[in-house]
């Protein structure tokens, strides 16, 4: 194994404590509220929780609600273009089955899974 570079210091570590510092990143980052930042259209996935478009015009959507019950997401429109917000499988949001929805500039929208589509939150 190649030596790790020495950062501010005499520290060495092994692949097995430098696999638990990332695995402990990675647990923050979905306790944190696993906020991305996107500048395309996305699938949201069960670590996101916090999506945020800063610019353009792109589409989000939602993962599929069975399975998840409780999983929340919240995304932002800070930018100047329109997020479109899509489900997959007909799954609706508020019990609109025709459902995507459009977030103009500085809109945000939160929604929570009940297991069988999405509820506003």
């Amino acid at each position: 194994m190649a030596d790790l570079p020495d950062v501010g210091g005499d520290n060495q570590y092994t692949k097995i404590e430098m696999d638990a510092l990332i695995a402990r990143a990675n647990l923050n980052y979905i306790e944190t509220g696993g906020y991305i930042e996107k500048t395309g259209n996305y699938t949201l996935t069960s670590a996101d929780n916090q999506i945020e478009y800063k610019s353009g015009s792109f589409t989000a959507t939602f993962p599929t609600a069975v399975g998840i019950a409780g999983k929340d997401f919240a995304i932002k429109n800070s930018g100047t273009g329109t997020i479109t917000v899509a489900t997959t499988s007909s799954q609706g949001i508020d019990g609109i089955t025709d459902s995507s929805t459009t977030l103009e500039e500085g809109d945000n929208l939160t929604v929570k899974s009940n297991g069988v589509g999405w509820i506003v939150t």
